[in-house]
């Protein structure tokens, strides 16, 4: 009994010995980290916190984070303050700083030590949280001076913009502008609004030689069509200049003018768009762009005169419709004149070309009084991608005749003409 009391008393002893090694390892034979991270975290925290000499880095930044995790954040914060002391990896320790700083709510303290992370090591992650608090802060001086700090290339497109408008708020308008046209140049799906931010800093200034540089260089470009929008919508907020805008913008880019009068279209600068467009009527229309222009023209603006000097130059050439009419051209006269409009240019509608067209032979077949024709081609039409506006307003010139009141019915089971109706 004697021999076996002693042995437990020495297993005992060897145990306590053991315990005691564990807690008061010197530095270098701890655990390693992955080690640690097999057992649960408050048993690893505790055997880091039981090691008396310094931990490594690796090994103390894990003990402030597990410290946080446990809802200590003014301890972990202070084991980091000490950390980063002795090591240079300060830019991952003031990052870890500023987490457990916003935890607390500390916007200000968070925002120092993303600070000092971002000037030790830029990052765009770490530029983009550090805005975002400035920006909660209010603190709009240092949020531009950091966006400027960075090439405008590695800003993201919002960052641009945000780095744009925060200089125009300061009053540096010729610098904001210089910003935005650069920013523009990089292209990207928020350029339009670039460029509307450079138009109105340019139209706020008195910059009109400026922007009509700028522009012409736009709009002859690949991404014309949607800066030629914002450009428009610029250009309508200045009624007395427009027009001399506009012309001037053409004398630099003469390629432009389509993409330029539909977007003036578009900004309903009715005037303008038409004085763009007249010369194509005298010589000619030079493509389909120019084409699509004018037909946008007429259908937004009500003014077919331009279009009719057109239809009446390709007629007077004797081209078959297959030559000379692009997809739609009839329709702005259908849309304001009726069957009516169509008399000049009846030799074109073969039955080859209203194949093509069903809501021009519809019309034209209403204007003739054969009311069954134009069931028809309503039918056909309903079927493709029409304006339901147009559409309807053919098919309301057959009430009367029965063959509205079919159309009506056949909407019950056809989804094409129920959508005909629906608008």
């Amino acid at each position: 009994m004697q021999e076996r009391g002693a042995l437990l008393t020495l297993i005992a002893l060897a145990v306590a010995a053991a315990g005691a090694a564990v807690l008061l390892v010197p530095r270098g034979e701890l655990k390693t980290e992955a080690e640690l991270a097999a057992v649960p975290a408050p048993e690893a925290l505790a055997q880091l916190d039981a090691v008396q000499d310094p931990l490594t880095p690796q090994l103390a930044f894990r003990q402030a984070e597990w410290t946080a995790a446990s809802g200590e954040t003014e301890k972990a914060d202070t084991l980091l303050a000490a950390l980063a002391s002795r090591t240079p990896q300060s830019a991952m320790i003031a990052a870890a700083r500023a987490d457990l700083a916003l935890r607390k709510g500390e916007l200000v303290q968070a925002a120092f030590h993303l600070a000092q992370a971002q000037s030790a090591a830029p990052q765009p992650v770490l530029r983009h949280r550090l805005g975002m608090i400035y920006r909660r802060l209010g603190d709009s001086g240092s949020e531009r001076a950091l966006l400027a700090a960075a090439q405008l290339g590695d800003l993201t497109e919002w960052e641009r913009i945000r780095l744009v408008d925060l200089t125009a708020s300061d009053g540096a308008t010729a610098e904001a502008m210089a910003l935005a046209g650069a920013a523009v140049s990089l292209g990207g799906p928020q350029a339009p609004q670039l460029a509307e931010r450079f138009v109105a800093l340019a139209l706020t200034g008195g910059a009109f030689d400026e922007l009509a540089q700028a522009a012409a260089g736009w709009l002859s470009g690949a991404d014309g069509p949607s800066l030629a929008e914002p450009l428009a919508q610029g250009i309508a907020l200045v009624p007395r200049q427009a027009s001399a805008l506009a012309q001037a913008v053409m004398s630099l880019a003469p390629d432009a003018r389509a993409p330029l009068a539909a977007a003036l279209t578009k900004a309903q600068v009715y005037g303008v768009a038409r004085e763009l467009i007249q010369p194509w009527s005298e010589r000619g229309l030079p493509g389909a762009e120019a084409w699509a222009t004018l037909i946008l023209y007429a259908e937004r603006s009500g003014d077919v005169s331009v279009l009719e000097l057109a239809l009446q130059e390709l007629a007077f050439r004797g081209l078959s419709p297959e030559e000379a009419l692009p997809p739609g051209a009839l329709l702005p006269l259908v849309r304001y004149h009726g069957g009516q409009a169509l008399l000049p240019y009846q030799s074109w509608l073969t039955p080859e070309y209203l194949a093509d067209a069903p809501l021009v032979a519809a019309s034209w077949a209403i204007w003739q009084q054969r009311p069954g024709v134009a069931f028809d081609a309503l039918q056909r039409a309903a079927g493709r991608e029409v304006d339901p506006v147009l559409w309807r307003a053919i098919a309301d010139e057959l009430q009367g005749t029965g063959y509205f009141a079919r159309l009506k019915a056949l909407a019950r089971t056809d989804p094409d003409l129920a959508q005909m109706f629906a608008r």
